[in-house]
């Protein structure tokens, strides 16, 4: 058996399905499908330590709190993936600032 003749069996027994069942299996892979993604994305940010200069403005701001200068940032690498951590920094200061309207 081949390859197509597989592939067009297991259409036509998915196409045999009652249309809920075929809609539950297609709602069901792209949830899959979806978290998939998510999860890969936000694996690479979720494990990186934020190495915070001391002198750090943002660090100033937050008190000295390390892990909210780093929860500010890992936000801000989230929203752009690809931006360094010297600019996630800047944007996080900023987004601070604005939120704080200092």
């Amino acid at each position: 058996m081949g390859l197509r003749e597989f592939t067009g069996q297991a259409l036509d027994s998915f196409m045999a399905m009652p249309v809920y069942i075929q809609l539950s299996s297609l709602a069901l892979f792209l949830l899959i499908v979806i978290s998939s993604i998510d999860l890969f994305r936000n694996r690479s940010l979720r494990g990186k330590k934020n190495s915070i200069h001391p002198n750090s403005e943002l660090l100033r701001f937050c008190g000295g709190d390390q892990d909210k200068a780093g929860r500010l940032i890992n936000h801000e690498r989230r929203r752009a993936p690809q931006i360094s951590q010297k600019k996630a920094e800047e944007r996080a200061l900023e987004s601070y600032k604005r939120d704080r309207r200092i």
